[in-house]
C-alpha cells in the first residue's frame, strides 16, 4: 500500500522550517495536530489490516492499554484525535517563551542597526573633514588670489 503525508502535515512542517524561529513554534503545534490525526488515521488502518492493539502499543512504544487508552474514543466516534489543551502554566511558559525570543530578534536588529549608523556617521565624518580640508584650501587660495591682485594694483599706483 502507498500512502504519503498528509497536506496539511507537510504545509506545516514547510512553514516550519522557511519561517522564524517564534513563528516556527507556532507552526509546530499545526504539525504536532497533524501528525497525531495521520497517527490515528494509520491506527485505524493497522486496526483494519488485523492488528491487535498490543500490536499497536509495541509499535508505539507503550502498552496495550495506553495505546487503546489514547485512540479508543475517537476511534470509536470515528472522528478526530483531540489534542489536548495545553495548561495554563505550558501557555504562560510559551508566552514568556516567545516574549524572550522576540526581545532577542529585537536586540539583533538592534546591534544591526547600531552598526549600520557607526558605519554612516564615520562615513559622515571623513566626508566632514575632506569637505574642512577643501574649504581650507580655497580659503587660502581665494587670499593669495586676493594678495596678488593688490600687489599687482599697487605696483600699478606706484608705477603710474
Amino acid at each position: 500500500m502507498s500512502r504519503s503525508v498528509p497536506d496539511d502535515v507537510a504545509a506545516a512542517w514547510q512553514q516550519t522550517i522557511d519561517a522564524s524561529a517564534l513563528a516556527a513554534v507556532a507552526s509546530s503545534r499545526s504539525l504536532h495536530q497533524g501528525l497525531a490525526q495521520w497517527q490515528l488515521d494509520l491506527v485505524r488502518e493497522a486496526l483494519a489490516d488485523g492488528a491487535s492493539w498490543e500490536d499497536i502499543g509495541e509499535a508505539l512504544g507503550t502498552t496495550r492499554q495506553a495505546a487503546w487508552a489514547r485512540f479508543h474514543r475517537a476511534l470509536d466516534e470515528g472522528g478526530q484525535l483531540r489534542m489536548a489543551q495545553p495548561s495554563r502554566r505550558e501557555r504562560i511558559s510559551a508566552i514568556k517563551d516567545a516574549g524572550i525570543a522576540r526581545i532577542r530578534q529585537l536586540e539583533e536588529q538592534w546591534q544591526i542597526e547600531r552598526s549600520r549608523l557607526r558605519d554612516e556617521m564615520a562615513q559622515t565624518q571623513r566626508n566632514l573633514k575632506e569637505a574642512q580640508r577643501l574649504h581650507t584650501r580655497r580659503q587660502k587660495e581665494a587670499r593669495d588670489e586676493l594678495r596678488r591682485a593688490i600687489t599687482a594694483a599697487s605696483w600699478e599706483l606706484h608705477a603710474g
